[in-house]
């Protein structure tokens, strides 16, 4: 074995271990989120359009931080423009402003004041979760042109490298940011659940 591949082999075995260990150790965090009720409603495919354009105007600030922050421009990773669209059209499709139901600010702050690990790591669970189970969920949103890859495994690839470059330097420190994220994740869930105009 030459010295070059015995690097490349070495280099995709810690990529790989740092990949299990990232997603052992959030594991718990991940699944929190996913068992919300309100979240749940998505993942069954029954939350009404009001509902998922309120959670879809609530996460765009967050995005857009993180695209602003972390990718290139013209990155085809970038979200959104594709999220604007899927706000105006369900805007115009329910004829209400869908900013009287903004609840994130708690969440957009962290992250403006945060450091670029915060950054990565809400691009850890936006991103992966829309490349993974956001294109199953795709097929029960009306408007999911933000769920939309040209490519999803090359995406996918791009984002782990982009990951792994950032951020495996300290996994453990990686790891500690993203359970924040969860967390900002779920609490923006539950006061979505408790808004008296997504229930009425």
């Amino acid at each position: 074995m030459d010295v070059l591949h015995l690097i490349k082999v070495i280099t995709a075995y810690k990529h790989t271990a740092f990949s299990k260990k990232v997603k052992l150790e959030t594991e718990a965090n991940h699944d929190a989120i996913e068992q919300h009720p309100f979240v749940d409603l998505i993942i069954k495919g029954k939350m009404t359009d009001l509902q998922y354009a309120a959670y879809l105007s609530n996460v765009y600030p967050v995005y857009d931080i993180v695209e602003k922050k972390l990718l290139a421009p013209q990155s085809i990773l970038a979200r959104t423009n594709y999220i604007r669209k899927d706000i105006e059209q369900y805007s115009n499709f329910l004829n209400t402003d869908l900013s009287r139901l903004y609840v994130n600010d708690e969440w957009v702050q962290k992250l403006k004041s945060g450091d670029e690990v915060d950054v990565l790591a809400a691009f850890y669970i936006r991103w992966l979760g829309d490349l993974y189970g956001g294109q199953i969920l795709a097929k029960n949103i009306r408007f999911n042109s933000a769920l939309k890859f040209k490519s999803v495994r090359l995406c996918i690839k791009v984002a782990r490298e982009l990951i792994e470059l950032n951020a495996s330097r300290d996994t453990d420190v990686f790891i500690g940011r993203i359970k924040n994220a969860y967390a900002d994740n779920y609490n923006l869930a539950e006061k979505l659940r408790n808004l008296p105009a997504l229930n009425a």
